[in-house]
């Protein structure tokens, strides 16, 4: 089977390196242009650097998938709970224990009808937490695990339905997202004038914002080849659009978390980006969205 992938992969690799390159290059005037402090510059290269392993190892998973592929997301699903539980302050166990178990028998869902019967008794279960203890919850743990499990588990199963059902389709959404989020923060910096949303990200600008979506439409057409359908240039152009839109729309969902537990970062695993949700924002509520998406666009 890979080998019969090769052929579809390789002007798609061909065109990931390109980006990189173009990407170094967008570095180098953004150093030439703004001047920034050699600390500042320094930490974006590190993000260049691991942003560049990040994508060729998630994409090597993607292609190979199998067993590979679910253990892979059975340790990201567990790393998440353990990001978001810290951030939320939600470590204790009757909380932490049932969380992890059920994010990872969710990430582990063959079909969509058992991952939502794990999430109806995971649901029942955690909202019984209080009724066992004799005492209502102040800090609303309750919602908070459910969030948590939804936020950890859906992503991962999501992921591995599209690539068991639509092969190559997994690849293309993750190098369209990637494409359209490292050239949304790089273009910004470069061009970046007016605040996109300050009360949220103050980092990021509307200019930055619309680079991101040129760019993942420019990225959409540019591996097409991985899509699962034929279809038109000005169908992959607003298919890029639209991946854009819903990978910046994550990545500020997820600003806007971390800023109502006023915290920087999920955890400082990953140098240079934070933690694994901090990489993965825009994955996040993208991928779910778009599997559902190309089950309507194929009739199922």
């Amino acid at each position: 089977m890979l080998s019969i992938w090769w052929s579809q992969l390789t002007e798609p690799l061909l065109w990931t390196e390109s980006l990189f390159v173009l990407g170094a290059i967008l570095i180098v005037l953004y150093k030439r242009l703004k001047r920034p402090s050699s600390m500042v510059l320094k930490r974006l290269w590190l993000k260049y650097l691991v942003y560049y392993v990040f994508v060729h190892l998630t994409l090597a998973f993607l292609v190979i998938g199998g067993l590979w592929l679910q253990v892979a997301l059975l340790v990201l699903s567990g790393l998440f709970v353990w990001e978001l539980s810290r951030s939320f302050a939600l470590l204790s166990p009757e909380y932490l224990v049932p969380i992890m178990l059920a994010s990872l028998a969710l990430t582990l869902s063959s079909r969509p009808e058992t991952a939502l019967m794990i999430l109806v008794f995971s649901l029942v279960l955690i909202f019984s937490l209080p009724v066992v203890k004799g005492k209502p919850d102040a800090h609303h743990r309750p919602a908070k695990s459910l969030l948590i499990l939804c936020l950890s588990g859906l992503f991962p199963v999501h992921l591995l339905w599209m690539r068991e059902d639509f092969l190559l389709a997994a690849p293309f959404f993750f190098l369209t997202l990637a494409v359209g989020d490292a050239f949304a923060e790089l273009l910004g910096r470069l061009m970046g004038r007016r605040s996109l949303l300050r009360s949220i990200s103050p980092a990021k600008t509307t200019e930055g914002a619309l680079g991101g979506l040129g760019a993942a439409s420019l990225a959409s057409l540019a591996f097409s080849d991985l899509f699962p359908f034929e279809e038109s240039r000005l169908t992959f152009i607003f298919l890029g659009v639209l991946v854009g839109l819903l990978g910046q729309l994550g990545d500020l969902a997820f600003s806007a978390l971390k800023r109502s537990q006023e915290i920087k970062d999920f955890s400082s695993l990953l140098p240079g980006h934070g933690g694994l949700l901090d990489r993965f924002d825009s994955l996040l509520l993208a991928v779910p969205v778009l599997y559902w998406l190309l089950r309507l666009w194929r009739g199922v």
